[in-house]
């Protein structure tokens, strides 16, 4: 379809998946989320049919947050179902979508296909996908934090010391994985913000005449590790051992002197070393460890291929990128946050407060424990976890694990006191899971304070609305309203209240009118009394059969 035409311009933030680790330290290539292209399609809410496809400019990543991309697009106003579509030109182009199509008719048009080794480099661009369902579209709107999903499957390779004594790795060779799969994930989870189950687009598997293979001699190997070169399209794996249709690698290189092959599927023991073998979701990234090499393996990968894996040991991470945004990783074992830093205001932070929430993630059977922080400013001082100015509950300095190490996660307050100094604060939070020693969480306070404004009633429920028309019987009445504005000023830790009273008694038409009010500059004093507002503010809107008078007003800072 064209590019629809859109008369409002909004600015949207995306949330792509975080920056991750190594054991071997070498963070995750910057091309990796690299976004040169976004359409954004607009379906009425609740599922309803497609309006249009927009095309996003400007795109920057945020220069606080490098796993965030902003861009503005030309829409129109309303509400509606927002689907983003990164670096997908090339499907949206060729799923010949047509205006009112259905958001089923559409899903089954956007295919992605490959059919064979995806090369990724620099100019290999991979493709996002994220929604925001009932979003309000207004001039100058902005849309922050669309969680995307990158659509395909990541997989990485290494050798830990034990392994590397014995075996040099030269190439890896992915077998089965599915050749088509739709855009648009069927099973996704939007409070958790993650795929649960394979995409069904009914194609087939890739069959073992055609495989991708990775090599050292071509660069994609370096120290015996395969990192974000081993992408493909989402894949299903079958409950039990089923060689023609199980997704699986071969490795080859240097053992005992001469050139041998393995294969290794990918599964996980419980506690019984039972096997459950792990589908292949989008946006998931599968860290496969080779521990140990238990015999001789076999002289060609087609014999590896045909045979059982019992004379390798290796364990496979399965991570979802989508909900946390940094991961580090040692071996089998995997320690990831929603947030490695944090920025936050001059407020004081509660366990009622919003922004200062951890959530540590691990799949290690011992857990997680935070063991200490500390002042960078202060020569690397600690912080009394107790007593200092961020505090954390002795009952969330520990997360417990899992006997079959699979994935557990909690979330965590941080406590703040008020910054009532002249400069920011910095602390650093240690966690350590494992030999995952010593991983960090930066946070930093600020002396600043941001401005907040509310509208509520009296009784703190706030205000959308102000309806004045009440009917009783055969009469219309109404009665004043009262409504109280309250804001923090911009650099101080004021609270200020308005009251105002809304009344009237002279006939017009539903239609809207503004009480707006302006406090007065508020004085650095505590003590400082607020004069009555002259010349009013933020803005509401009011409905009413009735009369409409200039609202009093009364306020004081403390």
């Amino acid at each position: 379809m064209y590019p629809g035409t859109g008369d409002i311009k909004i600015t949207l933030t995306l949330q792509l998946p975080g920056t991750r680790t190594g054991a071997d330290t070498r963070a995750m290539p910057a091309d990796e989320t690299t976004i040169s292209q976004i359409q954004v399609l607009l379906f009425k809410p609740s599922g309803g049919p497609l309006v249009g496809s927009y095309p996003g400019t400007g795109i920057t990543t945020d220069p606080g947050e490098p796993s965030k991309r902003n861009f503005s697009v030309d829409v129109i106003e309303g509400t509606f179902d927002l689907m983003v579509l990164a670096n997908s030109k090339d499907i949206i182009d060729a799923a010949n979508l047509a205006k009112d199509m259905s958001r089923q008719e559409a899903a089954s048009r956007l295919q992605l296909s490959q059919s064979s080794k995806i090369a990724h480099n620099a100019n290999t661009l991979i493709p996002f996908w994220g929604e925001l369902n009932g979003a309000v579209i207004t001039e100058n709107a902005t849309l922050d934090n669309i969680s995307m999903l990158r659509a395909l499957v990541k997989i990485d390779v290494l050798l830990n010391e034990t392994a590397k004594d014995k075996f040099e790795l030269q190439t890896v060779t992915l077998y089965h994985w599915q050749e088509k799969m739709a855009l648009l994930p069927e099973h996704y989870d939007s409070a958790d913000k993650k795929v649960t189950a394979p995409t069904n687009t009914g194609s087939g598997l890739i069959p073992v005449s055609t495989k991708a293979t990775y090599t050292a001699t071509d660069g994609e190997i370096i120290n015996d590790t395969i990192r974000s070169k081993i992408y493909l399209n989402e894949t299903p794996n079958p409950a039990e051992d089923d060689f023609p249709v199980m997704p699986c690698l071969v490795i080859g290189g240097q053992y005992n002197g001469e050139t041998r092959y393995y294969r290794i599927d990918f599964f996980r023991l419980d506690e019984n070393d039972q096997r459950t073998y792990h589908d292949l979701l989008r946006n998931y990234w599968y860290e496969l460890t080779v521990t140990d090499i238990l015999g001789n393996g076999y002289p060609n990968e087609e014999d590896a291929y045909e045979a059982k894996d019992d004379q390798i040991e290796a364990s496979t991470n399965a991570m979802d990128d989508g909900d946390m945004s940094d991961i580090i990783v040692d071996g089998q074992y995997y320690l990831k946050v929603n947030k490695a830093s944090f920025t936050l205001d001059r407020e004081k932070r509660d366990e009622d407060s919003f922004g200062n929430d951890l959530t540590v993630e691990t799949n290690h059977r011992n857990g997680w424990e935070i063991t200490r922080v500390t002042d960078p400013d202060d020569n690397e001082a600690e912080i009394d976890m107790d007593n200092g100015w961020l505090r954390i509950l002795p009952a969330d300095r520990k997360g417990e694990g899992n006997p079959e190490e699979t994935p557990s996660s909690k979330t965590i307050k941080l406590l703040l006191d008020e910054n009532t100094g002249t400069e920011p604060r910095h602390a650093k939070i240690h966690l350590q899971v494992g030999r995952l020693l010593d991983f960090i969480v930066k946070v930093t306070q600020t002396t600043e304070t941001v401005l907040e404004l509310s509208v509520e009633y009296l009784d703190g429920n706030p205000v959308s609305e102000l309806f004045f028309y009440e009917y009783d019987g055969w009469e219309d009445t109404h009665e004043p309203k009262e409504i109280r504005v309250r804001w923090s000023p911009y650099g101080t830790g004021y609270d200020c209240n308005v009251e105002v009273n809304m009344s009237g008694d002279e006939l017009f038409a539903f239609g809207s009118a503004t009480t707006p009010i302006t406090p007065p500059a508020t004085s650095p004093t505590p003590t400082a009394t607020m004069p009555t507002p002259s010349t009013p503010n933020p803005s509401k809107k009011t409905k009413s059969p009735k009369g409409w008078e200039t609202p009093s007003s009364t306020g004081a800072c403390a």
